[in-house]
């Protein structure tokens, strides 16, 4: 799970620790596209990839498009056996080349994630 900042990070990994397992949080990758940086040149295909959150870069040091950009292609050049892969609120005038064969969806219905109070306290 690729994440636009450090605080969306924070926030998915304290909902998600009520949530899963351990052996489930040991299994799933919850960072930031910034800090992870492209994918190297050896890396296993993951078993999913979901981004979140693609911004226009802000400079010129800025390498947050570039590096989703690798892992979509990583994603795509997989064969048969290519990763589920979802792209959540882009915010690119221009969609990269590698989501071409991507399917867009929509939703009709706003939605929004947080928390909430329940006798067990929050969830």
């Amino acid at each position: 799970l690729l994440l636009p900042g450090l605080g969306a990070v924070s926030a998915t990994r304290s909902l998600l620790s009520d949530e899963l397992s351990a052996d489930e949080s040991e299994r799933l990758d919850v960072t930031c596209i910034s800090i992870r940086g492209a994918p190297r040149a050896n890396e296993p295909v993951p078993g999913a990839l979901i981004v979140a959150g693609i911004v226009p870069a802000t400079d010129a040091d800025d390498e947050s498009v570039y590096n989703v950009r690798q892992w979509l292609r990583l994603a795509l050049g997989s064969g048969t056996a290519a990763p589920i892969s979802l792209v959540l609120n882009s915010r690119l005038r221009t969609p990269p080349v590698e989501l071409a064969s991507y399917q867009p969806v929509y939703a009709l219905l706003p939605y929004a994630v947080r928390r909430v109070q329940n006798s067990a306290g929050y969830r």
